[in-house]
């Protein structure tokens, strides 16, 4: 093979790899806090994000438990402390949705167990508007705040959680309440459209 051609192959099966990796570590639920901002390695290609990111919002109507069958693919969000999103899609080795990772040993470099959950189906509204990269300000920065029940509340504003139908108004420092139901622990959720 000629030099050049040599070349140009290497060249290509490096970002066919760096890609696949990034892809990988996606649908694995690999990403740590501080993975995609704080922590990002540029060993994993170039970090463009745009002046907002995308607004996304939990479609409470669209839910699975652990060991019910995946109907909708999709990005998911534990009903899970100290957990992360993941891509759950239907196919023939695991047609169920899994239990969620939790926790993270940075000796290990490793998850600490797994938890089984309910999975609420995240899903794309717009384009900008989900918060400014590199923002001093969590919120601003889109971070979603949560708060489990019984906890007091971090930030003074319009909270939910898909074990309830309606938004509520909480306080400061406010304890966070629980409402039972199927969902197991609650765990509120900054509304970021604070409507």
């Amino acid at each position: 093979m000629p030099k050049d051609l040599e070349d140009q192959f290497w060249y290509w099966q490096g970002v066919a790899s760096e890609r696949a990796s990034n892809i990988s570590f996606t649908e694995s639920a690999g990403w740590k806090i501080g993975s995609l901002t704080s922590r990002y390695a540029s060993s994993r290609g170039p970090l463009n994000p745009p002046t907002s990111w995308p607004l996304y919002k939990q479609t409470p109507t669209v839910t699975v438990k652990t060991g019910e069958p995946i109907q909708i693919a999709g990005i998911y969000l534990p009903v899970c402390d100290d957990s992360c999103a993941q891509f759950l899609y239907r196919h023939d080795q695991f047609p169920e949705a899994p239990e969620t990772n939790i926790g993270y040993d940075p000796k290990r470099m490793q998850k600490v167990g797994t938890s089984p959950t309910t999975w609420t189906l995240v899903e794309r509204v717009a384009d900008s508007g989900g918060g400014v990269p590199g923002a001093d300000d969590p919120v601003v920065q889109g971070i979603r705040l949560r708060c489990e029940a019984g906890h007091p509340c971090p930030r003074e504003g319009m909270w939910f959680t898909p074990a309830a139908p309606d938004k509520r108004h909480f306080k400061q420092g406010e304890i966070m309440p629980s409402v039972g139901g199927d969902y197991g622990t609650t765990i509120w959720q900054w509304d970021e459209q604070q409507s």
